[in-house]
Formats: C-alpha cells, structure tokens, sequence
C-alpha cells in the first residue's frame, strides 16, 4: 500500500514567524489521562465546579508546560488549558525582532542553528512528556498508553488580529464550561 500523508500546515508559511498560533495537541484515540472536569450535584466543591481537575499525569503536564516555555527566550506561552484528553495553548514566537533603524528582521539567534518552527516547539514538547509518562509508568506505576501518547500530528491556526486572539483566548478559558 502507497500511504502519502498530506500535510495540515499552511503551503509555503515561514512557521519560526514571529506569530500567536492557536495549538491543540490531543492524546491519542482521544483517551481522557489529564483529569476531569468537576460537575455538581455535590461531588465537587463549589469552587472547582466546571472547572479541570487535574490527576496526577495532568499536574505533570502543567509543570512540564510551565518549565517549556520558561525556559525558551524565543517563544512564549500567552494562554492554555489542559482538558481531560488535549491541550489547547497560544504560543508565541519571538525569534526575530524589527530592527527600527533600517526596518528589516534581523534573526536573534546565534550561529548557524535555525530558529524553532511551530514544528519543532510542538514535537519536542510531546517527546519531553511522553519521555516523563514513560519514566512514571516505571517509577509510579502510571497507566501504559498503546504505542503512542500523542495524536501524530497537532491543530494549529495562526491568529490574525486581535478580534481573533480574544476570541480564542475566550474559547480556552471557558472550554471546561463548554466541555460539561
């Protein structure tokens, strides 16, 4: 059999732009790993109805998230959730800036290594947590996934205007509301 898998990504965009892009990354088959969404009825408080709670798996993501992009001077997470089966974040590059003076882009990073793509800031971020899933599968005794954690591929769109971005930025706030 002949299997050419088509790509989602915009024919010919520069994806190291400096840009916000809309990212959904979802386990695979869709299996629900991070936690849940609290309900009513008196089986949660409160506080923390409609509202993700995460387990264990879902506590890691977080923290694995928030080391990523803290740690990467050229991107930048500006909003995410974690559902009980996907991630939903606006990550911003910033490898380039706008040098005033002759109003050109001048690359920020040194040598001759590229600028990181959409691409490879998603691939990456799906190893370093599959890698610690599996760490934890063997330490912790954590679920074991079938061959893979992730979807193979991820969602993105870029965002083109501010109406946009508040939209989205809406959208993942209030996704454990819609997702009840």
């Amino acid at each position: 059999m002949d299997y050419h898998r088509r790509s989602i990504r915009l024919d010919g965009f520069d994806y190291s732009n400096n840009r916000y892009y809309f990212v959904t990354v979802c386990c695979q088959n869709r299996e629900k790993i991070f936690g849940e969404i609290g309900v009513g009825a008196g089986l949660v408080p409160a506080l923390m109805e409609n509202k993700m709670i995460l387990n264990d798996v879902g506590i890691m993501v977080k923290k694995i998230i928030l080391e990523y992009f803290n740690k990467n001077k050229l991107i930048f997470l500006d909003e995410f959730i974690i559902m009980s089966d996907h991630i939903h974040m606006i990550v911003v590059i910033k490898n380039k800036f706008i040098n005033n003076d002759v109003n050109d882009e001048i690359n920020t990073r040194a040598g001759t290594r590229p600028a990181p793509t959409l691409g490879m800031i998603m691939g990456e971020f799906k190893s370093i947590i599959t890698n610690e899933y599996i760490k934890n599968i063997k330490e912790n005794n954590w679920p074991r996934f079938n061959k893979r954690l992730w979807q193979r591929n991820y969602y993105e769109r870029i965002i083109r205007n501010e109406k946009e971005y508040l939209m989205i930025k809406k959208y993942i706030k209030d996704n454990p509301i819609n997702k009840k």
